[in-house]
């Protein structure tokens, strides 16, 4: 005769799933790196510029305007290795942190890293022709 149709309840709603932390360590570390790829990318049009100008002629600079190019190439080079030395440290300590992306840190670390071996390499072949 009538048989009771049974349905059964719904299943229960997900679990809430926190959502994930901002990676700011992965943002600082890109950013530092980016920054240090700038610096990096200066440093040899700054010679270019001077040595291109119409007028250069590197017999008749003093040692005075010798030094100041040279130290100016010094400190591109240290602002360089710091700031990549900042990127290659905020790329691995976010990627250690827990719910958060890793991109950006992986990004940061990998372009801290290059720019850093270049920067090493610029500075000793600086050494090396003194």
């Amino acid at each position: 005769m009538y048989e009771p149709t049974f349905t059964p309840p719904p299943p229960p709603p997900p679990p809430f799933a926190e959502p994930k932390k901002r990676p700011v360590m992965g943002i600082v570390s890109l950013i530092s790196a980016i920054l240090s790829l700038i610096l990096l990318c200066i440093m040899p049009l700054s010679v270019v510029a001077v040595g291109s100008g119409s007028n250069f002629n590197p017999t008749m600079m003093t040692r005075e305007a010798l030094a100041g190019l040279g130290l100016g190439i010094i400190a591109l080079l240290c602002g360089s290795g710091l700031f990549s030395v900042g990127g290659v440290g905020f790329g691995i300590a976010a990627i250690f942190q827990k719910d958060t992306s890793k991109v950006m840190g992986i990004i940061g670390l990998v372009i801290g890293i290059l720019v850093l071996l270049v920067t090493c390499g610029f500075s000793g072949l600086l050494v090396l022709n003194m």
